[in-house]
């Protein structure tokens, strides 16, 4: 053979010892990314969450929500209550004290017209007893002079 073949045979042998180590160390880097695959995927499916499981956790939020929203609901109602219950109160105890200030003066008014009553009564008694006594009088002074009439006939 000749030299030109020999170094031909050497060239390809070189180049089919480097396509070996090429296709080596391909196989090495496809192992090693088909082996972070795999583990990549391993995790995954252990932290994915399956789509039934996935609705379940929306809807126990959307519960968890809901529940929220009703018990911040309630509480400002019963807050609101509260606070109108206490003004409605404020209110009533304003009304009584109004209505007891009310109510003794009107106590008082009616004591004096009472009084007032009483004293009209007494001096109508007495005013009566007057005009009576007066009526007397004039009947006696009237008697008087006709029986001094008559017997100065």
């Amino acid at each position: 053979m000749c030299i030109r073949d020999r170094a031909l045979e050497g060239r390809l042998s070189e180049m089919q010892a480097h396509s070996q180590t090429q296709l080596r160390k391909t196989k090495m880097e496809q192992d090693e990314f088909r082996s972070l695959l795999e583990e990549s995927m391993e995790a995954m499916s252990r932290t994915f969450i399956p789509i039934g499981k996935h609705e379940e956790i929306v809807e126990d939020e959307r519960e968890k929500l809901k529940q929220s929203i009703h018990k911040e609901f309630d509480e400002t109602i019963n807050s609101k209550l509260r606070e109108l219950e206490s003004a409605k109160l404020m209110e009533i105890e304003k009304l009584t004290e109004q209505y007891k200030k009310a109510t003794l003066s009107l106590k008082k008014e009616l004591e004096e017209k009472k009084e007032l009553i009483k004293t009209l009564k007494d001096n109508l008694k007495e005013s009566e007893a007057q005009r009576t006594l007066a009526e007397s009088n004039k009947l006696k002074a009237e008697l008087a002079e006709e029986l001094l009439v008559k017997d100065n006939h």
